[in-house]
């Protein structure tokens, strides 16, 4: 399982349409919920933080934060030990002091992702958690040459915490919740190409894949050449043998309906080239609307959809009631007499009624409903589905 860092809110600013995201989010995880939330080009989606787990010190830091700047530090905060995430508490606490009087201590995102690529610039003592402890540890370890004669005696008589506040005071340090963080060497800077828009990958799915001596990616869809020699370079026989330790995919819905160990890799790729068709096609967030609505239970019923999504019909820009109310007025009525009727009539109770005469749904991607009238419904492998 992929780690999860913080938890966002994504929302269109002229609608309802919302989704919640788990950062870091992956290339097409990012794409996808755009993709629900029927942005207009150009349009930049509203976003909130809505858990920022054992991070919560950043919130002072966010008002100006962009939300892929935002993802590419949860990206970077994924690969943290326990040691790294105190470094990174410790930074931001002491570059938020040093600006206190400044603009009251807020770091800006950039500023966020330097402290996080600078982790090793720090001295980590997890145990000491206040000034009493830090001047314990000092003495206990010989830090200070002028106590190496001292008798144990006296030593126990010695004002700790004042030791460890001197010697806090002097030096580039802070006490944290969770441990002390000393910085011993300049910062870093993080990549400068961090934080972009997402772009389309060239894969449909994406795995790392690993054994317990080498990790390499594979992209699908591959030829099987490509499958055999991802077997060979990690030295085992069967994917099977292999942990797939990172995983991305064009619709990321398919995790809930794929058992990497019953279906295989072979019947994985195969589904990869069903998706990349769909894209060809500019049908891939239609199957992946009608998918979302269905049982399905497998990649068979799943590549079973792919060769009937013609029979479904998807409106993108159908999200209430009262716009399927409009939409069905503005093919039957003409201009000049629709504006009067709408004046007058329920739309909301006139969606109602269509709604129920399509068999329709309103998914995350828009209204989907079957022009034959038919119930949304799984086809299966070989199935006749006019005969439905």
């Amino acid at each position: 399982m992929d780690k999860v860092v913080f938890s966002v809110y994504l929302g269109n600013p002229d609608n309802d349409n919302g989704t919640t995201l788990d950062l870091p989010a992956k290339p097409w995880e990012l794409l996808d919920a755009l993709e629900r939330l029927r942005l207009r080009e150009g349009q930049e989606p509203y976003w909130q933080v809505e858990d920022l787990g054992r991070y919560d010190f950043l919130e002072p830091h966010l008002d100006k934060c962009g939300l892929y700047q935002f993802n590419a530090l949860a990206e970077q905060l994924s690969t943290f030990n326990e040691a790294d995430a105190i470094a990174f508490e410790g930074l931001v606490q002491m570059e938020s002091d040093k600006l206190h009087q400044e603009n009251g201590g807020e770091l800006t995102i950039q500023w966020m992702l330097d402290l996080a690529y600078s982790v090793d610039c720090c001295h980590v003592v997890p145990e000491v958690r206040d000034d009493a402890a830090l001047g314990k540890f000092y003495v206990e370890n010989d830090f200070l040459p002028e106590l190496e004669k001292v008798p144990d005696k006296v030593l126990e008589m010695l004002d700790y915490a004042k030791i460890g506040r001197t010697m806090r005071q002097g030096e580039q340090s802070v006490i944290t919740p969770h441990g002390y963080v000393e910085q011993h060497s300049e910062l870093k800077q993080a990549p400068a190409d961090l934080g972009k828009p997402p772009r389309k990958p060239a894969y449909m799915m994406r795995f790392l894949c690993s054994n317990e001596h080498q990790t390499m990616s594979l992209y699908l869809p591959a030829k099987q050449a490509k499958l055999d020699a991802v077997l060979d370079c990690l030295e085992v026989d069967s994917w099977q043998e292999v942990r797939l330790e990172e995983r991305d995919a064009a619709m990321p819905e398919m995790w809930r309906f794929t058992d990497m160990a019953y279906d295989g890799m072979e019947q994985i790729n195969r589904f990869a080239q069903c998706l990349e068709e769909l894209g060809r096609n500019n049908e891939l967030i239609k199957f992946k609307a009608v998918a979302g609505q269905l049982n399905i239970s497998g990649l068979d019923d799943a590549l079973a959809l792919a060769e009937h999504l013609s029979e479904y019909a998807l409106e993108p820009g159908i999200h209430s009631l009262e716009e399927l109310a409009r939409e069905e007025l503005s093919v039957i009525v003409s201009d000049p007499d629709r504006d009067l009727l709408t004046r007058h009539l329920n739309m909301k109770a006139y969606g109602a009624d269509l709604l129920w005469r399509d068999q329709g749904v309103f998914s995350d991607y828009g209204y989907i409903c079957r022009p034959d009238g038919q119930p949304l419904q799984v086809p299966r492998q070989g199935m006749d589905m006019t005969m439905q």
